[in-house]
């Protein structure tokens, strides 16, 4: 499915209606949100196809905005993906009582994407394994700089790509891919969630779950061996805390949660270079009450 975006129009309708023309023609999407900024503006969709879905949330400075009739933050449910549609990606002072905290939803992970606007400045990144978009803004002319724009959101099973369109060129200028490849490491006593990107090496692990074997400690190092085989794609000789990596000599997975034995200088090095394949969402330092041998197991999904 695929889902357009547009905030802060501001009343320039020709631009929103050449937004809608190329996101429901070459662009074919299915459903249309206005993310605030003018509420107003969203009579325009009116003139969509009927097989057009549409949606609306007010700008907080909007008289709609304090009207406790109308839902300021709307949480749907497309393809598995759990979206936040909401005009301030944070709490404010035009809040109602009983909205949502967006920061709060995604800390949770309550949601997995967060589409707003507000800034008027583009995005679209990943953060703390929750999607954050920005679709800017389809002012002719705006104080940040930033051209008229829109954005688009593709879901399918497992992944949801965002890109962001220049108005004016109709070509994608800003691009994120995010994966749902959730995660569980157990060991007695600890259960961490994870994400898994998508490189080769993490489809293949992915494919390969759930499974398990008995910790290996090195150092702040955890890793055992899978039933994976891959060469090494991308090679890092560091990583970062919470990282995890697919170790190739071994063909083990490998949490890091502190130093090694060959680390220096605060970095985290591993015994040679591993595919960084995803990252532990929760404190990696639980790891370190696991014991050596201690029987551990890769699940997905989240408990």
């Amino acid at each position: 499915m695929r889902v357009g975006l547009v905030s802060d129009t501001h009343g320039e309708l020709e631009n929103l209606r050449e937004a809608l023309r190329q996101m429901t023609g070459r662009l074919a999407v299915e459903m249309v949100v206005h993310l605030g900024d003018e509420w107003e503006d969203a009579a325009v969709f009116r003139e969509l196809p009927p097989a057009v879905e549409v949606l609306a949330v007010p700008g907080i400075y909007a008289a709609e905005y304090r009207n406790p009739a109308v839902l300021n933050r709307v949480i749907r449910e497309i393809a598995g993906w759990r979206v936040l549609f909401t005009h301030a990606s944070s709490v404010t002072a035009s809040d109602l009582p009983g909205d949502p905290d967006p920061e709060e939803l995604a800390a949770r992970h309550a949601v997995d994407v967060v589409a707003y606007g507000h800034t008027h400045v583009p995005s679209a990144e990943e953060r703390g394994g929750v999607l954050w978009v920005n679709p800017g803004h389809l002012k002719s002319a705006d104080k940040k700089g930033h051209p008229p724009g829109y954005a688009v959101l593709t879901f399918r099973e497992g992944e949801v790509k965002a890109e962001v369109f220049d108005l004016r060129s109709g070509e994608p200028f800003l691009e994120a891919v995010f994966t749902k490849r959730k995660i569980t490491l157990y060991a007695p006593g600890v259960s961490i969630r994870g994400l898994l990107n998508d490189t080769a090496t993490a489809q293949r692990i992915w494919a390969a779950l759930p499974c398990g074997g008995k910790a290996s400690l090195w150092g702040e190092e955890l890793y055992f061996r899978v039933p994976v085989a891959a060469d090494l794609e991308n090679g890092q000789e560091t990583v970062q805390l919470g990282d995890i990596g697919y170790w190739p000599p071994g063909q083990a997975v490998c949490f890091f949660f502190g130093a090694t034995p060959v680390s220096a200088g605060g970095e985290i090095r591993p015994y040679s270079p591993v595919t960084v394949v995803g990252r532990l969402l929760d404190d990696p330092r639980e790891l370190k009450q696991v014991e050596d041998k201690a029987p551990v197991k890769i699940e997905r999904n989240w408990p």
